[in-house]
């Protein structure tokens, strides 16, 4: 008797395939941070809302001082959009932070 062999492979859609996210995770923007804000006291004030996978101020290459924004990874998009509701114009350390969905930089080229 003949076997038959079976041959699986994943045909895209037809008219242009969407990109779609396979993590749940979401990156967070975050502006308006203090010069004194730390990625240490970034990332605890948004495990409030979460599990916080990653929480990063960003700096000047040439002197080390904050830029005045970061980014925090959380590992939830629910919990991700409570703090985002949850932190746009609260003060930290200061100053009223802004916060939104991070969107990938535009080339510039």
């Amino acid at each position: 008797m003949p076997r038959s062999v079976f041959c699986s492979r994943y045909v895209p859609p037809l008219g242009g395939a969407k990109k779609i996210r396979l993590d749940l995770s979401m990156k967070l923007y975050i502006g308006n941070l203090s010069w004194g804000t730390t990625t240490e006291d970034l990332k605890s004030h948004f495990e409030a809302f979460g599990a916080v996978s990653d929480a990063i101020v960003i700096t000047d290459r040439e002197s080390g001082r904050s830029r005045g924004f970061g980014f925090v990874t959380m590992d939830d998009d629910s919990e991700a959009n409570k703090a985002m509701e949850g932190c746009s114009g609260v003060e930290l350390d200061g100053r009223a932070i802004k916060c939104s969905e991070a969107t990938p930089r535009k080339d510039e080229h």
